[in-house]
Parts: structure tokens; C-alpha cells; sequence
């Protein structure tokens, strides 16, 4: 069974388990960190030194996975780490019982228990030999309705008859001992109430800038106990009395200022979200209690809804477009599981439905399907969509997508006109060019447009239509798009933090990346996506256009010298690294001087050669750091982040340019 905790300070791992061969690591790290305290990254990678590879970068990531993934070890910040066997031992939690939790035999973990729990995975061992286990409300028959509120975040639920001797309103202890859990009843020493309310209420203002920010409930545990080695050695009141006396109040995951306001992240999100939803989808009340519903379906918090209601609420306005957005944000790394759930929701819905009620689900599953890269399923359904609602907006514009890559630019301008789209558009500006170049259809016997004088058949008949810039252009600018979907967007966004880093900017990463082509494109060149946007699109995308993005897969940056700027808009570029020189058809840049350094990704398409980017313009203060990126080999898609952040980053006050920082690296 998946254990639901959340925490921010530090990822469990509680679904997986350790390779056998990490045991050797296990033990050793458990020795380093008996002492219950926690250790900095380093210090743990010298002491397992000898165990890991010779490689620096690869026994970082053997020491991070083994760390990350055995539930016992957990991150209290970006670099400590606890053993929480070593830091819970001996420590006992208390909670009193509800008649419910009585009957029912289980303890919910939130908050009073939950610490204690953490470092298990199902089942949960008992002393004596004895086993429990995390359930939730759909694992107990015939609970009532507060007691299922109780059990969002799990339940304790121990061996047989664990809790028979105890009733409403009795307190009982959870130790954590000898590496399993005991429990009996307990009594509380009251007098030992406020000493610890006043701790906790001290940790808490430690970890806040503002009153009413709420901290993580593991977050503020963990520092509590780290803090004070004595702390819940015998039976307290439970956490909701000192918190309560502490002026603290938790709700769910998150403790706050009691009366301050506060909100749960999860809220905050929520009022943002519906915020953003009436901003850019023009939701009213009705629009936002749709959302709710299908949403609230789609993670099983509503079970009495009936499918067909559901299909309705999905069809209503862009109340599809705004789900699949929620979710694909929500997904994360889970996001195939996901797109897959959703193709199953979807099929359910549509069975239930009727004429326009589907076009909302069948919108879901196009999604979804594009999502697990299964693109003509995926154009499929945008196709069902707009034949159950010929004015699905969201299907429409879809729909306009797999045309481009079809090269059909006269239906997907259709598509876009019937979505809504405006002729000042980007892309419809782009599909508008190409029409125009197509121009009108010339017969395989009249003279061939070029002016050869020979026939159309025995000339161009097999040429683009289009200029090859137009060619490039296109191609290019819907490989980014590709990378920027909500469903790909992860690999920008990473590198996008990796450049704020190194910045010191505070802006968020998803902002950067939407804005900021340099890292969609270092994502599709130097982190596999042109591959991937040819395995998924080679289906619609034409034979020409393959070969062209075929073509780009092994082009990497390179630093250039302009050394001519030509008449018609080309220059020559001089590699600075190998000295060769590179024609370029078209400059994308056109104030751009002789003598000036560019970082840019040159792009055949044909016989021209046409420069990827964005363009990078180098100023001279910057060059020796480029240059030693630009010969580093092994440099990669994060170090180029981490440059573009640097180049970006404040002068310091000497007028030196900023140090280039990088990861912790260790030596053995």
C-alpha cells in the first residue's frame, strides 16, 4: 500500500526499496549517523568514501539514491540528513481516542502520530514480532463521515485486538523502539504541557519570516527533535493539546499560527488556481463548481456523482481545457500514470454521454494520449471532439496542431480561425506565410515557376514550395512548442532553476522557461526531445521535414566569430574552437557586427545552414569563461544553465564577472 505522507524538507521513498547490494551502504550509513543527529552530504560521502565509485559524479548519485531511497534515511535541509530509527528511539507519541477511532481500532496520523510512522513502509512492525499497517477510509467498512475526514492522511492500525483495553477518551502511547512500534495506554504528565508548547512554539517562529506562513508538520517535528535530545522521552499531552497551548493549530500536513489566517499550500493553490482560471478562461462560479466536480471524480473525493453529469461538467466551456492543465501540473514525475488514468476516466465519461456532452471527455483523452506520446490516438480524439462540438475551442486549436505538423497549413488556419485564434498569432502568422508561398497549383506540363524555361515536371516538381527559411522556421518553432507542453515542460523548467540558481534571481523557474527559448531549446537538442518529438510526431510530420530534423540531432553549441556580414542577410562565421568556417544563410539577428562572438547551434536544412539559438551574443567580459565551456567535452545541458545564469548574474563590486558556480563535488 503507497503511504501518502507528504513533507517538503525531504523525499521518502516509501514504495520503493534498496538493491541488495546497498546494504553495505545501509549499515555503514546507519553507523555514521547513530548518533541521532543530522550530517551533511560530505560528511556522509567521506565516510562511505571507500564503498563508491572511483567516478566523483557517479558516487554522488550511488550516495543520493541510496539515501533517497531507504525510508528510514531523510533530508532535514538541502544537505543534512537523519537516520530517523536513530532519532525516534525511545521517543513515545500520544493521542486520545474518539468513540469512532475506538471501534474502528485505528489511530489517524495526522498529526499526533504521524512522525512516528515515517520510517516504515507497509507493514509496520510491532514489538514482539507483531505487524500493523498505514490504512485509509476505503480500507474500513461502515466508518462514519468525521472518522473518513480523520483518515486523508492515513491510519495506524496495529495486530489484533491492539487497542481492546482502551475506549473514548483514552490516551495511548506509541513508542518507537528497538527499530518497531509498542503501544499501550499512557499517562500523560500534564506539568510537562507547557515546557513543551513553549519549544514548539519557539521551533515554529525559527522557521517562519511571516505569522500567518504555515510550516510542515515533519519539518517542525524533526527540528523540535534534533533541538532537544530530551523531548517526548515520557508521555506528553498529544501534539493537538501542545499545540493548541502553543497557540499552533495543524491542518493536514501543516501546523500554523493559531487565528492568523494561515493557509495550507494545497489552499493557497487552489485560490491561485481558480485566480489564474478566471483570468486566462474567463471562469464564473459555474465554471469553477464544474471543475470541482470532474476534479474531485478524477481523484475519487466524490463517488456519487453520476458519469454523465460528469461528461456535462467537462463540456462545459474550457472547463476541460483548465483540467487537463491542473492535472499535468499536479503530475510531476507521475505524469505517464497520469495521462494513462485520465484515457480511462475519459473512456467512461464518453460511454455516458451524449452528442456535444462528449467533446469535453474526448478532449481529456486527446491530451492524454498526446501526453503518452501515442499521437494519432491523440488526433483522433481531438477529431471525435470537434465532430461531437464542432465549437470545442480547445479541440479545435488542438486539432490545428497535428494539421501543421502535417503540413497542412490551410486546415489548420480552419482550425485556429474556429478556435478563436487572432492573424497577429505567431503561428497563424507563420501558416499564413506558408499558404502565400504555396501560392496556386501549377500543372506537371506548364514552365516550371522558377523561370528555367523546363518544364514543372522535369524541374522543381519535387522541391519545396516554400523558401527554405520558411522551412527552417517552421520546423524549428514547433519542435519548441513540442518541448514547452505542459506535458514536457519539466526539462526547461529544470534547467531554468538551474540558471536562478547560479542568477540569485528569485523568479519562478515555470516563468523563465515559458519565457526564455534558450532553455526549451537547449532541452530538445541536448536532452533528447528532437529525438523524442521524432518518435512521436514522424506519424503526421512529412517525409521532407524528418529528414530535416534528422539532420539536427548531433548539432551541438559552438562559439563563433562573425567574420562577414552579406548583403542578403547571410554571414560567415569562424568556429573559435576548430577555426572552420560556417556559411550562414540567414542571420535571425540583424544587428549583429564583424568581430562580435556569438554562442549559437548552426542547422542544415538542405544545402543552407541556418543558426539555432536563441543566438547567445558574448560580451568580451564573458569570453574566457565560454570558451572553456565551448572545448569542455563533457559539457552538458545543466552546465550550459548554469552559464546562461552566470552571464546574467550582477558584476560583483570589482567589476570582476560573477564566480561560475557548480554542484558539490568531493574527492576521495
Amino acid at each position: 500500500m503507497e503511504r501518502r505522507h507528504s513533507n517538503l524538507v525531504g523525499t521518502i521513498l516509501t514504495d520503493t526499496t534498496t538493491e541488495p547490494d546497498d546494504g553495505l551502504y545501509v549499515e555503514r550509513l546507519v553507523t555514521l549517523l547513530a548518533d541521532g543527529q543530522s550530517h551533511t552530504f560530505e560528511g556522509l560521502f567521506d565516510g562511505v568514501v571507500d564503498l563508491l565509485p572511483d567516478d566523483t559524479d557517479e558516487a554522488e548519485a550511488v550516495l543520493d539514491g541510496v539515501l533517497d531511497g531507504h525510508e528510514r534515511f531523510i533530508a532535514v535541509d538541502d544537505e543534512r540528513w537523519v537516520d530517523l530509527h536513530a532519532l525516534l528511539d525511545g521517543r513515545c507519541f500520544t493521542h486520545r481516542l474518539t468513540a469512532a477511532q475506538a471501534a474502528a481500532a485505528v489511530i489517524p496520523l495526522r498529526p499526533d502520530v504521524d512522525i512516528a510512522t515515517l520510517p516504515f513502509i507497509d507493514p509496520i512492525p510491532f514489538a514482539g514480532g507483531a505487524e500493523g499497517s498505514i490504512v485509509f477510509e476505503e480500507d474500513l467498512a461502515g466508518i462514519d463521515l468525521g472518522l473518513a475526514e480523520q483518515l486523508q492522511g492515513g491510519g495506524l492500525c496495529g495486530p489484533e485486538g491492539w487497542l481492546e483495553a482502551a475506549g473514548e477518551g483514552t490516551v495511548v502511547g506509541v513508542w518507537f523502539a528497538a527499530d518497531a512500534l509498542s503501544c499501550r495506554v499512557a499517562e500523560p504528565n500534564a506539568a510537562l504541557t507547557q515546557p513543551a508548547a513553549d519549544a514548539l512554539s519557539r521551533t515554529f517562529a525559527e522557521l517562519i519570516e511571516h505569522d500567518d506562513d504555515p510550516v510542515d508538520l515533519i519539518e517542525l517535528m524533526l527540528t523540535w527533535l534534533l533541538g532537544d535530545s530530551d523531548a517526548l522521552r515520557t508521555p506528553h499531552e498529544p501534539l493537538t493539546v501542545m499545540f493548541a497551548t502553543a497557540g499552533l493549530e495543524s491542518r493536514g500536513d501543516f501546523v500554523g499560527r493559531a487565528g492568523s489566517g494561515w493557509l495550507t499550500p494545497h489552499q493557497q493553490m487552489r485560490i491561485d488556481e481558480q485566480a489564474r482560471h478566471t483570468q486566462v478562461y474567463g471562469f464564473d462560479e459555474c465554471c469553477h463548481d464544474a471543475l470541482d466536480l470532474a476534479s474531485g471524480v478524477f481523484h475519487g473525493a466524490i463517488r456519487d456523482a453520476a458519469p454523465r453529469d460528469v461528461a456535462i461538467a467537462l463540456s462545459h466551456g474550457s472547463v476541460a481545457e483548465a483540467f487537463v492543465t491542473s492535472q499535468m501540473a499536479r503530475a510531476g514525475h507521475h505524469l505517464d500514470e497520469m495521462a494513462k488514468q485520465m484515457v480511462g476516466f475519459a473512456d467512461e465519461l464518453v460511454v455516458a454521454s451524449r452528442g456535444a456532452e462528449a467533446a469535453g471527455p474526448l478532449y481529456v483523452q486527446s491530451v492524454a494520449f498526446d501526453c503518452l506520446g501515442e499521437i494519432v490516438e491523440a488526433e483522433d480524439a481531438a477529431r471525435a471532439a470537434l465532430r461531437a462540438e464542432p465549437t470545442h475551442r480547445a479541440a479545435a486549436e488542438a486539432m490545428a496542431g497535428y494539421l501543421d505538423d502535417r503540413g497542412d497549413a490551410v486546415r489548420a488556419v480552419e482550425h485556429l480561425r474556429r478556435a478563436g485564434v487572432r492573424d497577429e498569432d505567431p503561428q497563424m502568422a507563420r501558416l499564413a506565410e506558408i499558404i502565400a508561398h504555396a501560392g496556386s497549383k501549377v500543372a506537371r506540363n506548364d514552365p516550371c515557376p522558377c523561370g528555367s524555361g523546363n518544364k514543372y515536371k522535369a524541374c522543381c516538381i519535387d522541391r519545396p514550395t516554400v523558401p527554405a527559411e520558411l522551412q527552417f522556421r517552421s520546423l524549428y518553432e514547433r519542435a519548441l512548442t513540442f518541448v514547452l507542453h505542459a506535458a514536457r515542460s519539466g526539462a526547461p523548467t529544470h534547467l531554468a532553476a538551474h540558471a536562478l540558481q547560479v542568477e540569485g534571481a528569485e523568479e519562478s523557474p515555470v516563468s523563465r522557461a515559458s519565457v526564455d527559448y534558450r532553455f526549451a531549446e537547449l532541452s530538445l537538442f541536448d536532452e533528447d526531445l528532437l529525438e523524442r518529438f521524432l518518435d512521436e510526431r514522424e506519424a503526421l510530420l512529412p517525409a521532407a521535414e524528418v529528414a530535416i530534423a534528422e539532420g539536427w540531432l548531433e548539432k551541438s553549441l559552438g562559439l563563433f566569430e562573425v567574420t562577414e556580414i552579406r548583403a542578403d542577410g547571410g554571414m560567415s562565421l569562424r568556429d573559435v574552437k576548430s577555426g572552420d568556417a560556417t556559411l550562414v544563410a540567414g542571420a535571425r539577428v540583424v544587428d549583429l557586427v564583424v568581430g562580435e562572438v556569438i554562442v549559437a547551434r548552426p542547422l542544415p536544412v538542405g544545402e543552407d545552414v541556418w543558426l539555432g539559438g536563441p543566438i547567445i551574443r558574448v560580451p568580451e567580459r564573458l569570453r574566457p569563461s565560454v570558451e572553456a565551456l565551448a572545448g569542455d567535452a563533457t559539457a552538458d545541458a545543466c552546465a550550459w544553465a548554469e552559464w546562461i545564469g552566470y552571464s546574467q548574474a550582477p558584476e560583483s563590486e570589482d567589476g570582476e564577472p560573477p564566480v561560475r558556480q557548480t554542484s558539490h563535488h568531493h574527492h576521495h
